[in-house]
């Protein structure tokens, strides 16, 4: 690849980066150094081989060395075993051998760096250093004129320290699993078989690492946790319930892989079992004559949500795309609580609205108490034959009409009857849901 034109600003820029970044390590290192309780001759002799060490031309030297132990990756063998000496797979940016199949490589996804000796990762270290928002490494990659001239005085010298530089992100090996890395037999129709080794998708692991920790320790979700713990305002904040941490690499986190180190070894497992449902203690509607009154609006999801869609259209007089669409989105996430609720009743214990202080209307307790309907032949046979889907659906519209109507918002029959054909829609596919898990 030809390189760019050198600038000589960018030269002794470039420079002053490589050399602020060994100086950084140099003074780390002395540091530790001069809190360690050894002798004073010792110790000045650690420190004059620390200082020869870190010259800008023996640090360089070493580090091109150690890049032979470095391989820019997305998929690394030694999350599965420390000591695997299979082929990683850089697969990312809809490049590589997955990009043709559904998969993350089309992602954004932040690139990891497979490590051989954890020695080597002070060299990825500073190729990772920025200037003029391009990355050390990549100048590498494209052989830029002025990082050659940065690295060393001599050509030569500057060239073999680039490629050796580069070469970390190249496959040269042929792909090859190893003994201690996960291998799966797959058997084929003529007797042989696929050895098919799953590598751990670090750099997609990265992605949900991010999120998770975002999600669970952010100022953001501290604040919303803590506000809706003292204070009746709640500005909303996540969860990932049942999450699972995996440890990798043990002490020795740099030896899996630089993105293992970063995530103190840590990879984030989401549950992926189907949602329980739970009654959380609700008790059944007793001693009155619909929840579509007093019962439902004691739900402080749902008056809240009741008093946003009212204070929502307060606040327009305006009826175009963009309105009735917020407007929807207000009507589905009030049709869903009303509906999760209603599910909770279901899964209390059949029979509940045949006691005496159940005064619920036919329709009422067709729709809450299902399970009745295989004791009581007249309540079965009253469900087979009524409409009793379409009277819950008109009640909830009216419900939801007596619920934002006010002088500054009369609403008439037309608003009714759409939240009547949601709430019904909404109602039928739920119902044909839970009929085909059973």
């Amino acid at each position: 690849m030809t390189s760019t034109p050198a600038s000589n600003a960018d030269t002794v820029a470039l420079r002053q980066c490589i050399d602020e970044f060994i100086n950084k390590r140099l003074q780390d290192r002395l540091a530790k150094l001069d809190i360690e309780i050894i002798e004073e001759s010792k110790k000045q002799a650690t420190r004059a081989r620390l200082q020869r060490d870190h010259q800008r031309e023996v640090w360089l030297r070493e580090a091109a060395k150690q890049a032979k132990q470095l391989q820019i990756a997305t998929h690394v063998v030694k999350f599965s075993h420390p000591s695997a000496a299979a082929t990683n797979i850089y697969c990312a940016n809809g490049a590589g051998p997955l990009a043709p199949f559904v998969c993350s490589a089309g992602e954004r996804l932040t690139d990891d760096m497979a490590v051989r000796d954890a020695k080597a990762l002070s060299t990825y270290t500073l190729l990772k250093e920025e200037h003029d928002g391009q990355t050390l490494l990549e100048r590498a990659l494209r052989r830029d004129a002025a990082f050659l001239a940065a690295l060393s005085d001599d050509n030569d010298t500057a060239e073999a320290w680039c490629n050796a530089f580069a070469a970390i992100a190249e496959d040269h090996a042929r792909p090859a699993s190893h003994t201690l890395a996960k291998q799966i037999y797959f058997p084929l129709g003529d007797g042989g078989y696929h050895l098919l080794s799953p590598l751990y998708p670090t750099a997609l692991a990265q992605r949900v690492y991010e999120s998770v920790e975002h999600v669970l320790y952010s100022d953001e979700a501290k604040a919303g946790r803590k506000a809706r713990k003292t204070t009746n305002t709640n500005p909303g904040y996540r969860e990932f319930p049942n999450v699972a941490a995996c440890k990798f690499g043990g002490n020795n986190k740099q030896n899996v892989s630089y993105l293992n180190s970063k995530r103190g070894g840590t990879g984030y497992l989401l549950a992926s079992c189907p949602p329980q449902w739970q009654h959380q203690g609700l008790k059944p509607p007793l001693r009155v004559e619909t929840i579509f009154d007093r019962w439902l609006s004691g739900f402080r999801s749902l008056r809240e949500l009741t008093q946003g869609l009212a204070q929502f259209l307060s606040g327009t007089r305006h009826n175009n795309l963009a309105i009735r669409l917020t407007r929807a989105r207000f009507v589905a996430q009030i049709v869903d609580e009303v509906l999760h609720l209603a599910r909770t009743i279901q899964q209390l214990p059949s029979g509940w609205s045949a006691a005496g202080e159940c005064r619920l209307n036919q329709a009422e307790m067709l729709w809450l108490d299902p399970g009745r309907c295989l004791v009581d032949e007249a309540l079965a046979s009253a469900r087979g034959n009524s409409d009793w889907p379409d009277t819950i659906a008109r009640k909830f519209a009216n419900w939801l009409n007596h619920q934002i109507h006010s002088d500054r918002l009369p609403v008439d029959d037309a608003s009714a009857l759409q939240w009547h054909r949601d709430f019904a829609q909404e109602m039928s596919d739920f119902q044909k849901e839970i009929s085909d898990d059973r």
